[in-house]
């Protein structure tokens, strides 16, 4: 019976000393991977402590895939990981169409090892989200007006071929 309990407290040291040891890359590596499973619970080991109640993004944010960039550490306590992720769903008509969002993770270096900072990271991710959003609905408009003033200038020609032929019929009438 002692040495289950000395297993599972070594076991429980060993799981608690793990997170510590990790980098700022693979903390996020981990913590998008966890939010693209929507699994809440894993990603809460990898956020700072005051995030843990708030840890879920907008509902409506898909994560198809993600890329993580070399950290780029600016103190002892702050290191800024650039990250990619590529949602899916923004346009009903095109579900496959995925936005690429470019955008920042922050990470704070805590008592426990590197941790996301929700909080600046949602704000980045947010705002790059939106500008990423009206990009794409900005380019999808302009496909949509360069195929309509295609499609005006075929509609132009043949309106023009049929007032030409009616023109045609009606000086065969006055003959």
């Amino acid at each position: 019976m002692k040495k289950i309990v000395i297993w599972i407290a070594l076991l429980a040291i060993f799981t608690a000393c793990s997170t510590k040891t990790l980098s700022p890359v693979n903390v996020s590596k981990y913590f998008w991977s966890a939010q693209k499973n929507r699994d809440y619970q894993d990603a809460k080991k990898f956020v700072r402590p005051s995030d843990t109640d708030d840890v879920k993004l907008q509902h409506s944010i898909k994560i198809k895939r993600y890329t993580i960039s070399t950290a780029e550490q600016k103190s002892k306590t702050l290191a800024i990981v650039p990250t990619s992720i590529y949602l899916e769903g923004f346009f009903k008509d095109d579900p496959q169409n995925l936005v690429r969002v470019d955008f920042d993770t922050i990470l704070n270096y805590t008592d426990d090892g590197w941790k996301v900072n929700m909080k600046e990271t949602r704000r980045a991710l947010y705002l790059k989200t939106i500008q990423a959003f009206g990009k794409n609905i900005g380019k999808s408009m302009a496909d949509k007006l360069k195929g309509s003033i295609q499609e005006a200038d075929e509609f132009k020609n043949i309106f023009k071929d049929i007032l030409k032929n009616m023109a045609d019929s009606m000086k065969g009438l006055k003959r």
